[in-house]
């Protein structure tokens, strides 16, 4: 069976253990430590006090931090919706804007009657709808936790939904751009905006 013997710079005998513990060290009354392996007097450490405290306290340090849990930021949202006349559109709005940094953009579409509970397909919400009030409380749940951006070409729709906080409104009739690509290049040149400009919720 192995012992250990500990001694001070001074030749002070400290202890003589079978098993060697940290504790044993940082008592040793003594700045410079030497530790013998009892078989044959082999010198197995030699080590200052001070730095084996220091190194001590800074693993102590790093382990503390270890176990602290990570603070992830929560990245800014945007929640861009899309009335029932816009159907398709939303693809095309998103696949135009791509990614933006430290922002996520849900697309939600508007699909009425069809749908008994929200479905994703691809990058899109697919939303049902009975009526206008459906709307309303889909805009107002999406504003409790993003920036809400809608775009719909019904103008009592738009004057209703107004009076939500955090959903900006845009009221785009279909019949005064020229076509499709029109609307969806004006789509984008909102949310590139809005990205860029609007201060975000959290």
């Amino acid at each position: 069976m192995e012992a250990y013997l500990v001694k001070c710079e001074n030749g002070r005998l400290v202890s003589l253990q079978e098993s060697l513990s940290l504790k044993t060290l940082l008592d040793a009354p003594c700045k410079k430590i030497t530790v013998y392996r009892i078989r044959e007097l082999e010198k197995v450490l030699e080590v200052d006090k001070d730095v084996l405290i220091a190194l001590t306290r800074n693993v102590v340090k790093d382990f503390t931090a270890s176990e602290q849990p990570q603070q992830i930021k929560a990245a800014k949202c945007i929640a861009v919706v899309f009335d029932q006349m816009y159907k398709g559109f939303a693809e095309l709005v998103a696949r135009e804007m791509g990614e933006a940094s430290g922002i996520v953009i849900e697309y939600h579409e508007i699909v009425g009657r069809g749908l008994d509970k929200p479905v994703k397909i691809g990058s899109v919400y697919k939303q049902p709808a009975r009526d206008d009030y459906d709307v309303f409380k889909l805009l107002k749940s999406l504003s409790e936790r993003c920036n809400v951006v809608f775009f719909t070409g019904d103008k009592k729709l738009a004057n209703q939904c107004m009076m939500i906080k955090r959903v900006n409104v845009y009221y785009m009739p279909p019949g005064e751009y020229g076509g499709k690509e029109f609307v969806v290049e004006r789509m984008v040149e909102i949310l590139r905006q809005v990205v860029g400009d609007q201060p975000l919720a959290v």
